[in-house]
């Protein structure tokens, strides 16, 4: 695969496929080949990989947490804030079940939400309380349907911030 100029000064991608003929006594008689235009491919392969860096850099910055999970509670994806903040790697966590992950009484209180968006398909925002290294914090989570390429919902995204500071400031006034 290279970039070849057209006449017109445009740059295009060619794949080319070629083979050697040779007589049986090892002397090339002629080449064969054939050029292929995947200068579309090639365009929609840089999209994909500037969409996947967007979506890395994004979810690396995003100050609260996001995970994403397939409807047996399996572990797709978590980003960087919500691997630090629960102290999990990724070997940890990724493939494994809410219940493999958590004790069983966190199991029940995330199930209980993603349930609610499998049931209802459509988001649902609820409260989560969840241990950390300083103790226990509230989080306000945001849990909503992804589709598939059909367009029926495939996982559930969770995005989380931590409430934890605003409520204890509410307590203390």
């Amino acid at each position: 695969e290279y970039r070849v100029r057209k006449k017109d000064g445009e740059i295009i991608w060619i794949q080319d496929r070629g083979q050697i003929i040779s007589n049986p006594g090892g002397r090339v008689e002629y080449i064969s080949g054939v050029f292929f235009d995947i200068t579309e491919r090639r365009r929609a392969e840089e999209a994909l990989r500037e969409s996947e860096a967007r979506f890395a850099s994004f979810m690396r910055y995003l100050p609260g947490t996001a995970i994403m999970r397939d409807f047996k509670g399996r572990y797709i994806f978590a980003n960087e804030t919500w691997e630090r903040l629960h102290c999990r790697a990724r070997k940890e966590w990724v493939g494994k079940t809410i219940a493999e992950v958590w004790p069983a009484h966190l199991t029940a209180q995330f199930y209980e939400g993603d349930l609610k968006v499998i049931a209802q398909g459509k988001p649902v925002q609820t409260i989560e309380e969840i241990p950390q290294e300083d103790g226990m914090h509230n989080w306000l989570v945001n849990k909503f349907p992804i589709p598939d390429q059909e367009g029926r919902p495939a996982l559930i995204g969770a995005v989380g911030i931590d409430i934890t500071p605003r409520r204890r400031a509410e307590e203390a006034l």
